[in-house]
C-alpha cells in the first residue's frame, strides 16, 4: 500500500524513515536518497517516511532542453501545499 499524509505531529527536528518487522534492510536502502535522516523501528508494516518541515530535495542535473547541464530544482519543501500550483479542466 502506498499514500501520503500528514504527520501525527509537526515537530519532527529531522526526516525519519520507520520500518516494519524484517523491513530494516529497505530502510537502509531508502535512506540512502535522503540528506541527515534517521531510520527507527516502528510497529507498522512497510516503510514510513516522515519528512521534516524544511525538507528540501537535492537539486537534479537537467539539460533544459538546450544540451547544456544546469541545476535545476525538481522539488518542494515538505511545508509547501501540493496542490498549489494545480489546475483542472
Amino acid at each position: 500500500m502506498t499514500g501520503s499524509g500528514n504527520a501525527a505531529t509537526q515537530n519532527h527536528t529531522g526526516t525519519v524513515i520507520t520500518y516494519g518487522p524484517g523491513e530494516r534492510s529497505r530502510a537502509a536502502e531508502l535512506a540512502k536518497l535522503f540528506p541527515d535522516v534517521t531510520t527507527e523501528p516502528g510497529t507498522g508494516q512497510g516503510l514510513r517516511v516522515t519528512l521534516r518541515a524544511d525538507y528540501k530535495p537535492h537539486r537534479a542535473m537537467d539539460d533544459g532542453g538546450a544540451g547544456g547541464k544546469e541545476q535545476k530544482d525538481k522539488g518542494r519543501s515538505a511545508a509547501d501545499n501540493p496542490c498549489d500550483d494545480l489546475s483542472y479542466g
